[in-house]
């Protein structure tokens, strides 16, 4: 099953916390200054901000039957049963789990490399192990996890396309970036359009850095019509899931729409700066609002 798990999404710190065991030789090196520190934790954050996936795990009931334990002591435990069982991949990988909650990744680089030994055939665990690797700056390390976690995947990992194109971006090769997202897009099923509009976002915000804004605004424009059916299902649905991808897709646009040096008027301005968020009980969803507000610019 797949988890998410927050604390190991949002990074606030500045570097990776260095293992225990071998803490002398990878602690970071001092700050100069609050204005180097910041800087450098800004720089980080935005290597890691396109990888907010949580881990995938076989932990879900793990953390419900231990909710009571505090985290060292759910390490604990499960060091304790891996002592017992140590053939057990699946307690490897919960255990990666917890130190990445921590965001201790060399610990959870090595725990996830003895769930991948122990059973290289779940796809879930090359999964967590390409994303630790990413968070540890082994891009190429995670590339080839990544892509064993897409060839493993009975779903097909539709995902994979998505990390991969985000890690090559990490490591600087834009050009394998643009050309794997791209390839993400057109072999994608129809039926993953939430994925497709992730997709989408990661792409033009790689054009956009690429200094290529009429493409990234025309990529926008030609998905807009399959996120535009996906916010009116969700505001039709009894329990809507929030189509988050596909109102990113239109925020986007709508932050996209006119070219440079031209006013944006005051209705388009005010809808940048807030969600789009939706009504029920009886009362027109905002989005259909804009549909008519913008129906000759949509």
């Amino acid at each position: 099953g797949v988890v998410a798990l927050a604390a190991a999404v949002t990074l606030a710190c500045l570097a990776p916390p260095a293992s225990r065991t071998v803490r002398a030789q990878e602690t970071p090196a001092p700050v100069d200054s609050v204005a180097d520190h910041n800087a450098r934790a800004r720089a980080f954050n935005e290597r890691q901000a396109a990888l907010r996936d949580s881990l995938a795990a076989e932990a879900e009931n793990w953390h419900y039957e231990h909710r009571d334990m505090t985290p060292d002591e759910q390490i604990s435990d499960l060091n304790r049963r891996i002592l017992e069982d140590p053939r057990n991949a699946e307690l490897y990988n919960n255990l990666g789990v917890l130190y990445a909650e921590k965001q201790e990744w060399v610990l959870a680089r090595d725990a996830f490399l003895s769930a991948v030994q122990g059973n290289p055939r779940e796809a879930d665990y090359h999964r967590n192990l390409a994303l630790v690797f990413s968070r540890l700056e082994a891009y190429d390390l995670a590339v080839r996890e990544f892509e064993a976690y897409q060839r493993l995947d009975l779903t097909g990992a539709p995902d994979a396309w998505r990390l991969l194109g985000e890690t090559w971006r990490q490591a600087g090769d834009a050009k394998q970036a643009r050309e794997t997202l791209e390839t993400g897009l057109r072999r994608l099923p129809p039926d993953e359009r939430e994925e497709r509009m992730r997709l989408a976002l990661s792409l033009s915000d790689l054009l956009q850095a690429e200094k290529e804004p009429a493409a990234a605004r025309a990529l926008l424009e030609k998905h807009l019509p399959e996120a535009r059916e996906l916010i009116s299902a969700d505001d039709a649905a009894e329990v809507p899931a929030g189509a988050e991808p596909a109102r990113a897709v239109v925020r986007s646009l709508l932050a996209r729409r006119k070219p440079d040096g031209q006013p944006i008027s005051p209705f388009v301005r005010a809808m940048q700066q807030h969600p789009i968020f939706t009504f029920r009980n009886g009362m027109e969803t905002l989005v259909r609002a804009l549909e008519k507000k913008l129906g000759n610019h949509l």
